[in-house]
């Protein structure tokens, strides 16, 4: 029987109550169309054709909405290290968390640099001690909008409660039970406790510009990573915690399901969130041999927690070059690269090695940044023009974490085994992204917008670069924090400001840059003699082995170029031909190489043209390390 004749019993659960009702209003084949959604694409004309509940919507563009429910359930969330969901991130901003808004509103009040200020509104001394009150004759005179909604701070006992009520204009209502007589307190914008605060994103609403914030100084004071503030600019608290404190910020994909089809020269692709006859599980959600309702998928590249500073950190690694040492103030100065300590933050760590005076050689810890100096804590040997000199960030590959997190630099430079063990590290499930979990956002993607040009349909995000530019800039290490996008919350979204500038970046509901920037590794895929072989099980994921890996069926082409024909197999978008272009047929370039391969996807910085959701580079060796390739977290 045809996959559109019927529904399965056993699928009854899965669809609305309602249900029942449209299907005796709808004849079942209508039915069954509005339940599925796909695409055909003649590899050989190099036409797609819509099908299903898209039939007849035009190619090379994103359908509205309530047409894609799939794509449209892709949203943004804060994952704990136990696989839950804490909170989801407003759809269109993911400063803030979903239908919670700012209610810390103020104006800054004194322009300092790398702060944002608001003097404390009322300074007292409790005069009553009463139960859920706090007392000051003749304090309170304002009106009630001044105080309800702040929170008093004891600064006797470091302890704090809401205001909930002005009861007079000596008294004030409160949540908690904090105060008794003769104890001091504060009142004012910036009162609440720290964890009101750090982690969480300022926003100078008079300039529509973010920063997070890094620590609370005073009730009066808060330091921020940008400069953003000035005297006068109004400015809020968003509502999410981004930096981790809170868990990883992830992509949730619902489970679907699919059918492939390969007749003459054309592949069809189609999905459901419904087991309709024909269609399976998506492989990417049969993880660990067990069926899961959802995927994540880090929201940004993957960044490092150092576990011995329990801190997230910053990547880099400089290769060996001319760099300075003076002693009397503690600086190293690179002498080859204009910028390749601006993303390093005070705290971070990092290894120098292959100095001429071996009193150099140590780990540092970073003091004050520039941009192609820093000063550290640890004394250093006096030295100009040390020119074998390589500067890295402190990694741990067995307690380190890879994260997603916004704010920081990416973590670079290791192989893909080093990633896979920083993924596991943060506990059962956690793993790096996977081969099936990539097929399925490129099968998303494909289907959303029918059109294999991804770079065309969103933009060329971070591969707007020259080589040249990028080694000048910072010797090829990642230009980017985490965190371009937080202003584009779900939304599909890019900029690509041009070779030497920074912010640059592309997202695909949610994923930031799924392809740019640096290449990603992929998990779970092995390559032999351009054979692919997959596993979905993360206790079996290694390097140059067949074992407990499934042989695909297919072989890839063992050329390099932009790819014209797919293998015809319905896992994953696999190379059987070359000879295209940047604009035609799959539009992205395919790199191999002989004997055993691992996986990285997207593209680099300069990549350009070459680089989109199919570009796939299978050349490199397993103990290949290189400042150019990352990963990115996902569950």
């Amino acid at each position: 029987m045809s996959r559109m004749g019927v529904i399965p019993i056993h699928a009854s659960k899965h669809v609305d109550s309602g249900l029942d009702e449209i299907i005796d209003a709808l004849d079942i084949r209508a039915l069954a169309k509005a339940l599925y959604y796909g695409l055909s694409w003649d590899e050989s004309a190099d036409t797609y054709a819509r099908t299903g509940g898209l039939a007849g919507i035009a190619n090379s563009s994103s359908p509205a909405t309530s047409l894609i429910p799939i794509q449209a359930a892709m949203r943004r969330c804060i994952l704990n290290d136990n696989g839950v969901v804490q909170y989801y991130l407003d759809p269109t901003s993911s400063y803030n968390r979903l239908e919670r808004t700012p209610d810390i509103i103020g104006t800054d009040d004194a322009g300092v640099g790398y702060k944002v200020s608001d003097a404390v509104v009322v300074t007292g001394v409790d005069d009553a001690g009463a139960v859920y009150k706090v007392s000051d004759v003749g304090m309170f005179t304002a009106a009630e909008s001044v105080y309800v909604g702040k929170y008093v701070h004891n600064t006797t006992d470091d302890t704090y409660a809401l205001i909930t009520a002005k009861d007079s204009n000596d008294v004030l209502s409160i949540s908690g039970d904090i105060m008794d007589i003769g104890e001091g307190f504060k009142i004012g914008v910036l009162s609440a406790p720290v964890a009101e605060y750090v982690g969480h994103y300022v926003h100078n609403t008079t300039d529509d510009t973010y920063a997070m914030i890094t620590a609370k100084d005073d009730d009066a004071t808060l330091s921020i990573a940008s400069d953003i503030m000035a005297n006068g600019k109004n400015f809020e608290i968003c509502t999410a915690i981004l930096n981790g404190d809170d868990g990883q910020v992830m992509v949730q994909i619902p489970k679907f399901y699919y059918h492939y089809a390969y007749s003459g020269t054309t592949h069809t692709w189609e999905i459901s969130l419904y087991p309709l006859a024909g269609f399976s599980i998506h492989p990417a959600f049969v993880k660990n041999n067990e069926i899961v309702d959802c995927r994540y998928i880090g929201a940004y590249e993957g960044i490092l927690y150092d576990n011995s500073r329990t801190a997230y950190t910053n990547g880099l690694r400089l290769e060996a070059g001319s760099t300075d040492f003076t002693a009397a103030t503690k600086t190293i100065h690179r002498d080859v690269e204009s910028n390749p300590f601006s993303l390093l933050e005070v705290g971070d760590k990092l290894v120098v090695a292959g100095a001429t005076d071996g009193g150099n050689n140590q780990t540092v810890t970073v003091a004050t940044i520039g941009d192609a100096s820093i000063t550290v804590t640890e004394v250093i040997v006096e030295r100009q023009n040390d020119a074998n000199v390589t500067i890295e960030t402190e990694k741990d590959f067995v307690n380190d974490k890879l994260s997603s997190v916004s704010s920081k630099a990416l973590i670079n430079y290791g192989t893909r085994a080093n990633f896979r063990a920083l993924a596991a590290s943060r506990g059962t499930g956690w793993r790096q992204q996977d081969y099936d979990l990539i097929s399925a956002i490129q099968l998303l993607y494909l289907i959303e917008y029918a059109d294999w040009n991804s770079q065309s349909m969103i933009g060329n995000g971070l591969t707007d670069w020259l080589s040249a530019t990028w080694t000048a800039w910072n010797g090829s290490n990642p230009i980017e924090n985490a965190g371009n996008s937080n202003s584009d919350g779900n939304a599909t979204a890019n900029n690509s400001a041009g070779s030497g500038n920074t912010g640059s970046y592309m997202s695909y509901r949610g994923i930031e840059n799924f392809f740019g920037h640096i290449r990603k590794g992929v998990d779970g895929f092995n390559v032999n003699a351009n054979v692919p072989y997959v596993c979905n099980n993360d206790s079996d994921f290694a390097d140059d082995t067949v074992t407990n890996y499934i042989a695909l069926g297919v072989v890839m082409v063992n050329a390099n170029g932009y790819v014209v024909t797919l293998g015809q197999t319905d896992r994953g978008f696999l190379p059987a031909s070359i000879g295209g272009s940047s604009s035609t047929y799959i539009c992205d370039y395919y790199s191999q190489s002989t004997g055993w391969r691992v996986a990285t996807i997207g593209g680099y910085v300069h990549d350009g043209v070459d680089a989109g959701v199919a570009c796939w580079f299978l050349s490199a060796s397993s103990g290949i390390r290189y400042r150019r390739i990352g990963g990115r977290l996902a569950f």
